[in-house]
């Protein structure tokens, strides 16, 4: 094995499509090695700001490869066969005959690895899937930003190629930090080429750079006795912002301090990229950290310079802040009229009518009232980020009920599938149904997701509504009303809805619901179970609760044999006419045994399935396993006398009715 490296320079590739392009770009080299049958190992990839790179120990040489190649069928035309003959560089007696058919062995010998490189390399940048390009002079490739030069070395030794598809050609150096050190920098191997690059400036590893950064931010901190306040996607952003992290603490002026905490960190976190700290109490201290990529001879004035930035951004916080107080959230209900939420679906306040209008007491009305007025206020206009964690703040303020308040807020949760739940009924209540209106509108004029688009997080928005309904607070609740409820609101105010609505809803959240059961339980389980009781109504709590008990149960000995004489009974009965069980026919102890223990346990089945004890159904269940399994040892069913027969696969139906009641398999 031989050292082989690559460094890509460019123009800034922005921070946040760096995690996925270094994975993609370490993949698309080892699977083109692979494809050109170059072995390699150590293969890791690299990126900072500027540069791409990917470095492996690869064989000097490709490996042997031996193919047998199909040709023609042995009665084919000479054409065909001729053909196939030139096309291997063969002769007829070379040629193996397998099954009436022509066949070639060949082996291509080892070559040198070094004339498949600039292939390789050509190909890896030709795939990279980044999500968005640009198109720049002399470069027929589009790129994420401007190539500006390509190293690549083999053997500890520069390689010098052309790169027409760049308007390039490959240098034998590279630079060194953009402002601290661009000189030219001599390229051997890859562990010379990593350590001049530190030399100049550059910390090539993303992890290391990471590590850097919050070493030095720690350490600040605890010079000023503060604690950071941690936060993973600036951290992770800021990285990919910095070739040489540089890490400085300045302070906040006190008159700022009186903001709302989110404001603070949003302003510096969302727009400034800078980090915040909290003090012994743990309350936000009054100093920030920002990161730097340089270290300019005139430090204290470009420290001045972020001060500045942060500084005018807080006094336009406080200005809205001061100014959306003196308006009570209730009279910005009106401005909602000015928010589109989808063309076709009206506006954010034709939105509220809509839910009003399925609310069914006081408090829920005004938490929905209340909801969506934030997004008029001056602060939110200006940090969306804040959007309704404003409107809880205002309101309570305000003297709104503090639970009512709480829900601006939480109403939007969950947003993801590792998210809180709102904390309280209230804004679990609105939460389903802002979300659920959202999905029926857009499934209703035709904007459903498709494959790996959902432009309008529906999806997510499904999610949400499947988490908190899975919740103990809504054991009964039956999501199919609400849905009709919905579109009877879009109708009522001249909204049209594709016909199928309704059942493209409640197909998409059975979907969505299959799909997160999945991460807890068998496939068979889930759909046995939500064939039968997710078949009329969309309680999905109860649902759940009966895969759990299934799931337990069909992992049991008795839960198997129970599963398999339901399907050979099902096999049995398939063609069998629908007709009751008439006891006199009964030939056999068996018989009789199995029709009592049936009709003893249906009472106990369903009054069990009304309190919702699923672990009681499964329990009775096991008492059906051995007059079922005694029944197909000593009871022919297709007897010659078709009034018995009959009456037997009867006896069968009850059996399959009985385990219908909580699964279908």
């Amino acid at each position: 094995m031989v050292d082989f490296f690559v460094e890509i320079f460019s123009e800034e590739i922005p921070a946040r499509m760096q995690r996925k392009a270094v994975s993609d770009f370490q993949d698309l080299f080892c699977h083109e090695l692979s494809f050109h049958g170059i072995e390699h190992e150590s293969a890791k990839a690299f990126i900072t700001p500027q540069r791409m790179v990917f470095k492996a120990n690869i064989a000097e040489k490709t490996k042997n490869i031996s193919e047998e190649r199909r040709g023609p069928q042995t009665k084919a035309p000479d054409k065909a066969l001729e053909g196939f003959l030139k096309s291997v560089g063969l002769k007829k007696d070379e040629l193996i005959i397998k099954n009436d058919y022509y066949y070639a062995s060949i082996c291509t010998p080892a070559k040198d690895t070094q004339p498949f490189l600039p292939n390789i390399l050509e190909a890896v940048l030709k795939k990279m899937p980044w999500p968005k390009v640009m198109r720049y002079p002399g470069s027929s490739l589009p790129w994420v930003r401007p190539i500006r030069h390509v190293v690549c070395s083999f053997k500890s030794l520069p390689m010098a190629f052309d790169l027409p598809y760049l308007g390039l050609t490959t240098r034998p150096y590279t630079i060194g930090h953009r402002f601290l050190s661009p000189n030219r920098i001599s390229v051997t191997n890859f562990s010379n080429y990593e350590s001049a690059l530190e030399k100049a400036s550059v910390i090539l590893d993303h992890t290391k750079r990471r590590t850097s950064i919050l070493n030095q931010l720690t350490d600040l901190a605890s010079q000023k006795h503060l604690t950071l306040n941690a936060n993973e996607n600036l951290l992770h952003e800021v990285t990919g912002l910095c070739e040489m992290p540089v890490t400085y603490i300045r302070l906040i002026d006190a008159k700022f301090m009186g903001l709302p905490q989110c404001v603070l960190t949003t302003s510096m976190t969302h727009h400034q990229k800078y980090f915040s700290f909290l003090n012994e109490k743990g309350d936000l201290a009054p100093c920030f950290g920002v990161i730097t990529n340089n270290t300019p001879p005139c430090v204290d004035k470009m420290l001045k310079g972020y001060e500045t930035v942060l500084t005018a951004r807080l006094s336009d916080a406080m200005f809205f802040f001061d100014n959306d107080l003196k308006t009570p959230l209730i009279d910005l209900l009106p401005k909602l009229k000015t928010v589109l939420f989808q063309d076709k679906l009206g506006t954010i306040y034709n939105k509220v009518q809509r839910l009003l209008s399925c609310a069914d007491d006081d408090n829920l009305k005004q938490a929905i009232q209340l909801a969506k007025c934030d997004l008029v206020t001056l602060m939110v206009g200006e940090f969306p980020e804040l959007q309704g964690k404003m409107g809880s703040l205002y309101a309570l303020k305000q003297g709104i009920q503090p639970e009512i308040a709480q829900c601006i807020e939480d109403h939007y949760m969950p947003q993801g599938a590792k998210d809180n739940l709102p904390a309280s009924l209230l804004a679990k209540k609105v939460s389903i149904m802002d979300k659920m209106d959202s999905i029926v509108g857009l499934f209703g004029i035709g904007l459903k997701p498709t494959g790996s688009k959902d432009p309008f997080a529906l999806r997510r928005q499904a999610l949400g509504i499947i988490r908190i309904v899975l919740t103990d607070d809504f054991l009964t609740f039956d999501l199919n009303p609400l849905i009709e409820n919905i579109i009877r609101q879009y109708e009522s105010s001249g909204i049209a809805l594709e016909k199928n609505t309704f059942d493209q809803v409640r197909t998409f959240i059975l979907e969505r619901f299959y799909h997160y059961m999945r991460d807890f339980y068998q496939h068979d389980a889930i759909k046995a179970v939500t064939n039968i009781a997710a078949n009329s109504s969309l309680t999905l709590c109860l649902v759940s609760k009966r895969i759990q008990a299934f799931s337990q149960f069909s992992k049991t000995e008795q839960g198997e044999n129970i599963q398999q004489a339901y399907r050979r009974a099902q096999g049995v009965c398939d063609d069998a006419p629908n007709v009751l069980v008439v006891e006199n026919l009964f030939q056999t102890q068996e018989e009789k045994t199995l029709f009592d223990s049936i009709v003893k346990l249906e009472k106990q089945v369903q009054l069990s399935l009304d309190q919702h004890n699923y672990n009681n159904v499964m329990q009775n269940l096991e008492q059906l396993q051995k007059p079922i399994n005694k029944f197909f040892e000593n009871v022919m069913v297709n007897v010659d006398d078709d009034n018995v027969a009959n009456n037997r696969k009867a006896l069968l139906h009850m059996f399959i009715s009985e385990v219908r009641k909580i699964a279908d398999f």
